[in-house]
């Protein structure tokens, strides 16, 4: 009997396949729940943990420190720029049309649930200045969180001048005959 054992959480069976003296290989029942974030497990065999280096399970990708939440982005609609600093929207689904979930800041650490959405990261903020903030997940476009690939800056539409005629009034040679 296999297990993996944490303080972290309920311990998680584990079929145990092939195992020597150098290498184990693990499978997880697709059923488990896994802990939110992360947390340390070591391999238990028939109730004993050998010397085996722990385990570090994680039901997130890759951790990434928010930075493309900047006033200067505030020409997208996507960064509300206030007295108090830059935000960005979280949302229910990779579209900025959807209904907002939660509330970015510049410096915030969130971690990537799913990158599979072109374009877009389904992450959760696991560190915010704004505590009320942290462990809401949601849906964000990529450069609010890299700052690589934010969209140009709008570009004026390019006015015609006014047209001017240079030239004397009453000085062609019809001018008397139109008078």
């Amino acid at each position: 009997k296999a297990r993996l054992v944490s303080e972290a959480g309920p311990a998680i069976n584990v079929a145990l396949l092939a195992p020597s003296s150098e290498q184990a290989t693990l499978t997880v029942p697709a059923q488990t729940t896994l802990p939110a974030g992360e947390a340390e497990y070591r391999l238990e065999v028939n109730g004993a943990t050998g010397a085996a280096p722990a385990l570090m399970l994680r039901d997130f990708i890759e951790r990434k420190v928010v930075a493309g939440v900047l006033t200067e982005y505030a020409y997208t609609g996507r960064v509300v720029a206030d007295a108090s600093g830059a935000t960005a929207t979280m949302h229910t689904a990779s579209d900025a049309a959807s209904q907002a979930t939660g509330v970015l800041h510049n410096g915030d650490e969130v971690v990537l649930l799913r990158t599979d959405v072109d374009g877009w990261y389904q992450a959760r903020i696991a560190k915010s200045a704004d505590a009320a903030q942290v462990g809401v997940s949601g849906w964000v476009e990529r450069w609010l969180i890299d700052n690589q690939g934010a969209p140009p800056l709008p570009t004026a539409e390019p006015t015609a001048a006014p047209k001017r005629y240079v030239g004397r009034v009453y000085s062609a040679p019809t001018d008397g005959a139109v008078q």
